[in-house]
């Protein structure tokens, strides 16, 4: 009997742990027309703040893609005149050893004719 008393007293105090309070919603101030009004106004006004926003974020977040693809196009653009940069250098260079080799031949025939020309005399 105790024990039943014991488990019954368990129950209720389970129980009321368990079950929440009925939500009650608040209670909305009455409002007068003119106060709706201004309400509605300030409700769309804000409304219109969002959007205009929402659409900037959006226009901003195009250019930046926009961007984005144009600086990677430079990038690209940049290296491609680079690599030709250095192609035309390594030409150059090239160049710039030919003429050497041939002042250098130049030079030898001129100083074997001096010597033949001086030993013809």
């Amino acid at each position: 009997n105790s024990f039943c008393t014991l488990l019954a007293s368990l129950f209720n105090n389970l129980m009321s742990i368990v079950q929440k309070p009925e939500y009650v919603p608040p209670r909305l101030p009455v409002l007068t027309t003119d106060e709706a009004h201004v309400a509605a106004q300030s409700a769309r006004e804000e409304l219109a703040a969002e959007e205009a926003a929402h659409h900037a974020a959006g226009v901003l977040h195009a250019v930046t893609k926009d961007s984005a693809a144009s600086a990677a196009q430079l990038e690209a653009r940049v290296a491609a005149l680079r690599a030709e940069m250095a192609a035309l250098e390594a030409e150059s260079e090239s160049c710039e050893a030919e003429e050497a080799q041939r002042a250098a031949e130049a030079r030898s025939a001129i100083v074997a004719a001096q010597r033949a020309y001086g030993q013809s005399r």
